[in-house]
Order: structure tokens, then sequence, then C-alpha cells
């Protein structure tokens, strides 16, 4: 994903660049209102945003393990 297309998507969304880019990158999980916000601007499901584990979110990284890396 382009570093604009967060960008766009976070001020839609409400909040910063640097919030959605931790995210994405699962170093932090977003409120429970910013997931319904991020629902609404990529039509990616709430849950997929907050339990990313048993919701896939194609906008997530994959997390790295010890066996890859």
């Amino acid at each position: 994903m382009k570093h604009g297309d967060i960008t766009k998507i976070a001020i839609k969304a409400g909040c910063s660049t640097s919030a959605l880019s931790d995210i994405i990158n699962r170093r932090r999980t977003p409120s429970r209102r910013l997931a319904a916000r991020l629902e609404k601007e990529t039509g990616i499901n709430r849950l997929a945003w907050l339990y990313p584990d048993e919701h896939p979110n194609p906008m997530l990284h994959p997390l790295k393990n010890a066996d890859n890396g």
C-alpha cells in the first residue's frame, strides 16, 4: 500500500498517518470506534481490524514469528 493511500484513509477515518501505519504493521490495535471508522472507509469489517488473527484483513502485514523471521 502506498503512503498516500494510508494518509487518505487516516484523514477520512480521523486518525494520524502514524497511528494507521502502526495498525497496518500490527504494532497496535485500533479502538472499537476507530475500527468502525476504518470499516466505513475501507469496506473491511471492523472485526478484521480488531481481531486480525481470527478475521483476516488484507491491509495488515503478517506477523513475523521465530520460524520465518
